[in-house]
């Protein structure tokens, strides 16, 4: 299975991010375990995104597939950098 990615939305999401209220570190924050959850899973014995959305990070996180693949292009530690500027 290929996983295809869209760079318009990647784009779109970052520009979302930059425009985030008070609760920007928190959302990166998240952003930040669930990649890390995913970096520890996936590849594992086969297991794919598809499988480590469903039975890692919704049953954690409870959030959406399409909020899962955006934060997994998040880069988190420049968003926490430019957070910590501000």
């Amino acid at each position: 299975m290929r996983m295809i990615i869209n760079f318009r939305r990647i784009k779109n999401t970052q520009k979302h991010i930059e425009t985030m209220g008070y609760n920007r570190r928190n959302m990166i924050e998240k952003a930040k375990a669930v990649q890390a959850l995913y970096k520890e899973h996936v590849g594992r014995n086969g297991s794919t995104a598809e499988w480590t959305y469903k039975n890692v990070i919704y049953p954690r996180f409870y959030i959406s597939r399409s909020t899962f693949y955006n934060y997994l292009v998040i880069d988190v530690e420049a968003a926490l950098k430019q957070l910590d500027k501000e």
